[in-house]
């Protein structure tokens, strides 16, 4: 078997199953939980990172920038599987085509959003009102800088981001989790009898917690960001989660379907791992020293030296 077949493996994927009244159905993926799943590990590491740190400063993060994007996929990602589910949920799926769904999800970040709310029945002026699409707002604008190379010093209005989004860390990081959770939470119930905040499994030891992401966020990352910041002498001036009512739908009217959650399994796609101890990247890299130390080791040649660009 190839790895590359492992693509296929659904083993923990969620879908929502949208059942209608002719006994007909339909699986959706939430791809949004996977990108919840993710994020939250690298929030972890971020974490643990800082915590271990033998460093008397706070060390660069090299891998902010890459959760920082991957944060805001998620709100794109969220958004887009509400829009689908809702698609799918207002009608009964008779004579559906690919070309209508892709009509109806290639749009715009905003053009979603608001037609999200005008299926569900909530006046988007009402929403744009809010803090969360403030927020949202200029993550967006944020993250276009960040995407298209733009260095020019911005202080944002309603947010606390680096002015200079390269020189982010990971009160950005936590900042911007915190927005996207907010938004999050305000639609996470506009599919009736569903909850589409992802929940988010820990395990450690002997410890086992599982608890919706906004919970999470709440009662475990920011405590631990807090305490590691204290252990530094820090402080910091974001201030923990506070989540708002989130916006309710007309279901009778939006809703024409039952939709329900199922977590998929797959018991084709078993691997026998040898269960030795292993560490390959050590054993392929020793080998590269071994051949290198037969020549002598040289600084890359530098063309056309500039003797300024090193002043």
């Amino acid at each position: 078997m190839y790895i590359e077949e492992f693509r296929k493996n659904n083993l923990g994927d969620q879908v929502c199953r949208i059942l209608y009244p002719d006994d007909r159905h339909i699986d959706l993926a939430l791809f949004h939980v996977r990108y919840a799943w993710t994020i939250f590990e690298d929030v972890t590491l971020h974490l643990k990172t800082l915590e271990d740190s033998s460093l008397q400063t706070i060390p660069i993060d090299n891998h902010a920038l890459g959760t920082f994007t991957t944060i805001f996929n998620l709100a794109e990602v969220f958004i887009s599987t509400i829009q689908i589910l809702l698609f799918y949920n207002r009608e009964l799926y008779i004579g559906i085509t690919y070309k209508d769904v892709k009509k109806s999800v290639e749009q715009k970040f905003d053009k979603k959003i608001s037609e999200i709310l005008q299926t569900s029945l909530i006046s988007p002026r009402e929403f744009y009102k809010t803090d969360e699409y403030k927020y949202l707002q200029e993550l967006t604008t944020y993250r276009n800088n960040l995407m298209h190379g733009n260095l020019v010093k911005r202080k944002p209005t309603h947010i606390n981001l680096s002015e200079i989004p390269f020189k982010m860390n990971i009160s950005d990081i936590m900042e911007a989790f915190q927005i996207v959770i907010n938004l999050m939470n305000k639609f996470r119930f506009l599919i009736q009898d569903i909850d589409l905040m992802p929940i988010i499994p820990i395990m450690q030891d002997d410890v086992f917690y599982i608890e919706p992401l906004d919970v999470t966020y709440e009662k475990y990352l920011f405590p631990w960001y807090l305490a590691i910041l204290d252990n530094y002498g820090l402080q910091t001036e974001l201030k923990n989660i506070q989540t708002s009512q989130p916006l309710i739908p007309n279901y009778k009217t939006c809703n024409k379907a039952k939709a329900i959650v199922i977590t998929k399994l797959d018991k084709k796609y078993v691997v026998n791992k040898n269960k030795n101890e292993t560490n390959y990247s050590l054993n392929i890299l020793e080998k590269i020293c071994d051949k290198t130390k037969e020549t002598p080791f040289l600084f890359p040649h530098i063309n056309n030296y500039n003797p300024y660009l090193f002043k």
